[in-house]
């Protein structure tokens, strides 16, 4: 099969070259998807990635055909259409193209590999809805985890993906998130199992399920107010990824080195996430007037950057809950759980400040605030960690 990649590559220049001399107009779309794939093929020739992963990736597309078949259904079945459809054929793809260089195919990574490319695209497409993104974003992603080179074992994987599947339909058909995040959080919640255990899951579902009740506290009050949440506090990917990017990092980061400083991480980035949650949806409802934290100057409810003792008391609340949790499941020793308490409390007033600065100056939105906090109390938790053990 490599010898044919000079072929294929000549082959894709070619078609390349005949779109843009003979039939530009009307054939852009035919033109970026040679270009990508030309890309792939060029990356797998010269950077010695493995060329089943276009392939499979090819193959994922298929998942878009099924899912716009069904345009009928409900949105849940073709979620799970174009996931069925995905992994199988990409997976059948991928082990059939290296049975064909005949080596023999590592089924178990592999299925990985081809599980999480899929979960990437059906994101991708429900985001964008162009088929060249979820083609070479599907393939980007597995090639990532090429990378890592992390073992899977097929029970594990298959447990991971299928718990953090029917936890987000759950939640979707509770209206506690769209599809989007239903996809976003799966992969979230897959990637946390493989890389650290269902532990590290279950404190993702717990600053999730701590937000999505606090977010409905007292909600007609703040709804007539004007300082609800959008959308009710539906969360997409975009409130996935800023609360929990860098979670997910640390996750992987322990998979990959098992230093235990990166569960410290790891809790105080969602005890930052948790504490600020809990501090905004229950701190607007204060009958005290804001401070902002800057000035501590007054400043109406729902000002960026204000705050109220019955706030800072709900991130002290909603900080410790998480910590606590992660305490009884045995995450980590005392001085692991204080440190990662003291990270996400100072990861909260930290997300005040910018909400005080950045995000009221138009530099940042509310995404960006929630994704600085937490990796800054991702690097502020291990810190504190490796002094109090002094």
């Amino acid at each position: 099969m490599t010898h044919l990649l000079p072929f294929l590559i000549s082959l894709n220049i070619l078609a390349i070259l005949w779109i843009a001399i003979k039939r530009w107009e009307g054939y852009y779309e035919d033109m970026r998807f040679a270009f990508s794939t030309l890309t792939l093929l060029f990356f797998s020739q010269f950077l010695d990635l493995p060329i089943f992963i276009p392939g499979s990736s090819l193959l994922v597309l298929t998942g878009v055909y099924v899912f716009n078949l069904l345009d009928k259904e409900g949105m849940i079945e073709r979620v799970l259409a174009f996931l069925m459809v995905g992994i199988t054929l990409s997976f059948l793809g991928g082990i059939s193209i290296i049975s064909l260089r005949g080596s023999v195919p590592d089924t178990e990574f592999i299925l990985f590999l081809v599980t999480i490319g899929t979960v990437t695209g059906l994101l991708l497409h429900l985001i964008r809805k162009d088929a060249v993104i979820t083609f070479v974003g599907s393939a980007m992603v597995m090639w990532i985890f090429i990378y890592f080179g992390i073992r899977v074992d097929l029970y594990h994987l298959l447990f991971a993906f299928l718990f953090s599947l029917i936890l987000g339909l759950i939640s979707y058909r509770e209206r506690a998130v769209e599809i989007t995040g239903v996809v976003a959080g799966t992969m979230l919640g897959m990637l946390l199992i493989i890389f650290g255990d269902i532990r590290w899951f279950l404190i993702a579902f717990l600053f999730s399920l701590l937000g999505s009740i606090f977010t409905r506290y007292r909600f007609e009050a703040k709804l007539r107010a004007g300082i609800a949440q959008e959308k009710s506090g539906v969360r997409s990917y975009r409130n996935v990824f800023a609360n929990g990017l860098v979670g997910l990092a640390m996750a992987i980061a322990y998979g990959k080195y098992q230093d235990p400083i990166f569960i410290v991480g790891f809790l105080a980035s969602f005890a930052s996430a948790t504490g600020d949650t809990l501090a905004s949806e229950i701190g607007q409802t204060s009958r005290d007037q804001p401070i902002l934290i800057t000035t501590f100057e007054p400043v109406p409810p729902g000002t960026d950057g204000g705050i109220t003792v019955l706030g800072e008391l709900a991130a002290i609340f909603g900080a410790f809950i998480l910590v606590l949790a992660a305490y009884i499941m045995g995450m980590g020793n005392g001085y692991c759980i204080i440190a990662a308490f003291v990270g996400g409390f100072m990861g909260v007033n930290f997300d005040s400040l910018l909400g005080a600065t950045l995000e009221r100056g138009g530099v940042l939105g509310n995404d960006g605030v929630n994704l600085l906090s937490t990796a800054f109390a991702a690097v502020v938790a291990p810190a504190i960690f490796y002094i109090i053990q002094v």
